[in-house]
This record gives structure tokens, sequence and C-alpha cells, in this order.
């Protein structure tokens, strides 16, 4: 389950970068929220830690917003929700309904990128021939 898993969190990433690269550069330009981030954490470990979530946090809120771009709105709070109910071991899903709602996103994803792509390449053919046509 957790290659599948693994799977298709990589096949799904990989079908939005493709389609609506994912840059970061306007998040490092934020800056930090405290000015003193140490104060913050009582060693490294608690600041790894915080730093990997705050990683995977903005990952995922790129992924839902390059998944609106192709008409996909996941909701966060379901998201955080599912992350936090996985580390309690808690989950809401069995390992197959989970493995099954995966494969069926991963295709609905597939699918809009698909449209999108189409999309653009008939937008851009059209723009192309009315250039052309303007000559």
């Amino acid at each position: 389950m957790k290659s599948l898993f693994k799977a298709t969190l990589l096949a799904t990433t990989m079908a939005v970068a493709m389609h609506a690269p994912i840059t970061f550069a306007a998040d490092a330009a934020k800056p930090a929220a405290t000015a003193d981030s140490k104060a913050a954490f009582k060693n490294d470990d608690q600041k790894a830690a915080y730093a990997l979530g705050a990683s995977l946090g903005r990952y995922m809120e790129n992924s839902l917003k390059e998944q609106e771009k192709l008409g996909i709105k996941l909701d966060k709070d379901q998201l955080i929700a599912g992350v936090q109910d996985a580390f309690a071991d808690k989950s809401k899903l069995s390992d197959q309904e989970i493995e099954q709602t995966l494969q069926t996103f991963e295709a609905r994803v597939k699918s809009a990128a698909q449209a999108k792509m189409e999309k653009d390449a008939s937008d851009n053919e059209a723009k192309g021939q009315a250039f052309r046509d303007a000559d």
C-alpha cells in the first residue's frame, strides 16, 4: 500500500508539474513569521521537525493550488485531518479504500491535465492560425 501511495503521489505530482510548473520563488521572498526562530524551538531536532512539516505544508498548499487550476478543488481541512489521523493511527479509511481512492484520484488528475493540455494546444493552434491569417 505504501509503495502504491508513493507511486500515486509521484504520478499525481508529475502530472500537475508537467502542466503547471510549481515555483517557490515567491515563498522564498516572504519574510520569516518570527524574527527569532530559535526562541520557538528547544533544540535542533524540534526545529528540523518543524522545517519538515513546513516544507510538506508548503508543497501540499502549492499542489492544491495547481490542482485547482485543473478544476479539482480538494478540501484542505480534510487533507490535514487525514495527515493527523494517519499519525494517530486512526484512519477513517481502510488501506484498501485509501488505495482505491488514490487510484481514482490519480486517474482524475491525469484526465484533467490531459484535457487542459489539449485545450491549451487547441487555443494555441487557433491563435497561430489567426496570426497567420492576419499577414
